[in-house]
């Protein structure tokens, strides 16, 4: 009798200890689902899959989005199938968008151009050195390689059909100036860079850039590091805004709350960066306020603060 009460009274506790251990192990976090379609490539430029991969990469690397793989190869069909609601989601009751996928970003490849471009300034030096003071020089004119690329990129909510992102992406590049050889540019590198823009994009709409936390020492702590911000950036910060209910379907009418004042990001690492007050704040913003990079980055709001 002993032993069976030891036995039962041991398995009490065994059985206690594993649902406190069970208890204590956090709740995986819902991550919005992304695919990504091959974009067209009226171009030609052949980089319409290279492209692909970036993006999967960037949205990968941002931490709060998880890419499902999918082939949408006839992605004007599959849009019309939802449209009429012969596509079934993952979503019980629902009907119409993609299969397990939250978002969708496609687009086109509008410009892939490279070329070299005259350096004037440096052949006008290397004229003035060879013919006034006399110095020999060889070599054949200075030039420097450059490049643009550009992207019109959607990114679709596939359960509502609204497009959250849309968007004419584009950056430029320009080699160091070479005399008489032969002058090289990063290509891949200005892919990426517009693969960034695309995922930041996203994020950015869907997560807001918020206030982490107030230092002691007053300095901003940002949810939001490298591939977002760079150091320099300025940005405003809004109060709290007034949630309205729409008076027909009930949804929340959020606006945003006045700004409330300007920061400068002075430090930038992998998944957070700290900024530095560049205007009076009243108070100090609690967790969560957001703040949004401003098109005037001087740090002016022609507000007194």
């Amino acid at each position: 009798m002993f032993r069976f009460r030891h036995f039962i009274g041991l398995a009490i506790v065994a059985f206690a200890f594993a649902g406190t251990v069970f208890a204590q192990v956090p709740k995986p976090v819902h991550k919005p689902t992304v695919a990504v379609a091959s974009f067209k490539d009226p171009t030609n430029s052949g980089q319409a899959e290279t492209l692909k991969t970036m993006i999967e990469t960037a949205i990968t690397e941002t931490g709060k989005f998880r890419i499902i793989e999918r082939e949408f190869s006839q992605l004007e069909t599959e849009q019309a199938l939802a449209q009429s609601g012969r596509v079934t989601t993952n979503r019980p009751g629902r009907s119409g968008g993609f299969e397990g996928v939250d978002f969708l970003v496609y687009g086109t490849i509008t410009s892939a151009a490279g070329g070299r471009e005259t350096d004037a300034s440096a052949n006008a030096g290397r004229t003035i050195m060879s013919t006034v003071l006399g110095i020999p020089l060889g070599g054949g004119n200075c030039n420097k390689a450059v490049a643009s690329f550009a992207i019109d990129v959607k990114i679709v909510d596939t359960v509502t059909g609204e497009a959250r992102f849309a968007k004419q992406l584009t950056d430029h590049a320009a080699s160091a100036t070479s005399c008489g050889g032969d002058a090289t540019l990063d290509v891949p590198a200005l892919m990426r860079s517009v693969a960034n823009q695309t995922a930041m994009g996203l994020t950015i709409t869907m997560y807001p850039i918020k206030v982490a936390a107030v230092l002691p020492d007053g300095v901003f702590m940002l949810n939001y590091g490298e591939g977002a911000l760079t150091v320099g950036t300025v940005l405003a910060v809004y109060g709290q805004g007034v949630a309205i209910p729409d008076p027909d379907t009930g949804a929340l009418l959020t606006s945003e709350g006045a700004e409330i004042g300007r920061i400068r990001v002075s430090e930038v690492e992998t998944r957070f960066s700290k900024a530095e007050p560049i205007t009076t704040f009243a108070v100090s913003p609690p967790a969560g306020t957001v703040a949004r990079v401003v098109a005037d980055q001087s740090g002016k709001t022609g507000k007194k603060h």
